[in-house]
């Protein structure tokens, strides 16, 4: 990294677990670094795991992107670290992984500390039936964050009814993406109600999941029901696009470094799953 940058985005570069080790050793004397984007390439545990210890110096860190880099549980405890004592990350993205339950869950208990976490995009990590709950749980303790991702991640109704209590507690929350979670008719019933006793989320994205269209368009509506007690004094409006365009920029991104490196193949921007 050259001296005094902030920033470092080596994204879709074909780097390996070796190549991690190194950037973690450059890390050590850049305490400032603001973002890191490491997204789309094979670093593995290893590799992101000795970049994590590295970063946890950096106590200006806003946004970390390891999405498409391989790691898995092993990298989970020290990403969960990251998340519970980090005082400036705002922005964790660590889609298409391999986080699993165990993973999936050392996030979720972070949840429940985190004091500066706005954004986390979990989406595509083969998790569901022992981590739901306890992302359940971090979003009734939660007061920070604005944005999260649970797509492409099996949610069965009972673990679905774990997360809708969460939901349903939540006074932080203002979008949720759970596209392609498998969730069937009743569950997104149970989340539909959850909706209607929140009072700050504000955009729900349900589609593509086992349901009839009308069930799904009817829980994506349920933001905008009249009988919602909706928290006043946020520029919601703001808040909401600003988390859209990152969205967007962010699958944009992931795909365009996924196929120029072939390390995974073409990613489906927002709105491509389905019912929004």
């Amino acid at each position: 990294a050259p001296a005094r940058s902030r920033q470092l985005s080596v994204g879709g570069n074909r780097l390996g677990a070796q190549d991690g080790v190194q950037i973690a050793e450059a890390l050590l004397a850049h305490p400032s670094l603001t973002a890191l984007e490491l997204q789309c390439n094979d670093l593995r545990d290893e590799g992101v795991l000795a970049i994590l210890r590295a970063a946890s110096n950096c106590t200006e860190l806003c946004l970390l992107n390891v999405c498409a880099t391989g790691c898995g549980a092993t990298a989970a405890g020290a990403l969960g670290q990251l998340v519970q004592c980090s005082p400036s990350l705002g922005d964790l993205r660590v889609a298409h992984n391999r986080l699993g339950d165990r993973g999936a869950g050392v996030l979720a208990s972070a949840l429940r500390l985190s004091k500066s976490l706005r954004s986390l995009d979990m989406s595509y990590n083969a998790f569901g039936r022992g981590s739901a709950c306890l992302i359940g749980d971090g979003l009734r303790a939660n007061g920070t964050l604005l944005y999260l991702s649970l797509a492409g991640n099996p949610l069965s109704q009972e673990v679905a009814r774990c997360l809708c209590e969460g939901v349903a507690e939540n006074r932080a929350l203002l979008k949720l993406d759970v596209t392609r979670c498998g969730l069937d008719e009743a569950g997104l019933a149970e989340l539909q109600q959850a909706v209607l006793g929140n009072s700050a989320l504000r955009e729900l994205r349900c589609g593509a999941n086992n349901a009839p269209r009308s069930a799904q368009d009817a829980c994506a509506q349920a933001v905008h029901d009249p009988r919602r007690e909706l928290r006043d004094g946020l520029d919601i409006q703001g808040e909401v696009e600003q988390l859209r365009r990152a969205s967007l920029e962010r699958h944009a991104n992931l795909r365009t470094a996924a196929e120029l490196a072939g390390l995974a193949g073409p990613v489906a921007p927002p709105g491509a799953e389905g019912v929004e």
